[in-house]
């Protein structure tokens, strides 16, 4: 049981020490780092973009089971809101395929 202890603790003095050699960085090499982290957070015109979905949309789906034979059609719908501050959008999109429904 000594042993065990001595060799569990020693592992973690080991851990511990290691850990501290890889986490240390310069505080300028931080300072750039969170820099490009807020400028590539940032939303930007490309996210005006995105605007152009946001909305509630009639979908026609048409979907081929097998080659030769003909396609069938389902009428279905779909909602797309801007989520996380306009960085990206959502789509919830619900109807019927094979004649079961779907979301």
């Amino acid at each position: 049981m000594k042993k065990v202890m001595i060799a569990l603790n020693a592992a973690a003095l080991i851990l511990a020490t290691a850990g501290g050699l890889f986490a240390q960085t310069l505080p300028q090499d931080q300072k750039k780092a969170m820099e490009a982290y807020a400028k590539a957070m940032a939303v930007t015109e490309n996210h005006g973009h995105l605007k152009f979905f946001i909305g509630k949309w009639d979908v026609k789906s048409t979907m081929w089971t097998f080659p030769g034979t003909p396609p069938t059609t389902a009428q279905n719908t779909g909602e797309v809101t801007s989520i996380l501050g306009g960085r990206f959008i959502m789509t919830k999109f619900s109807g019927t395929m094979m004649s079961r429904p779907f979301s």
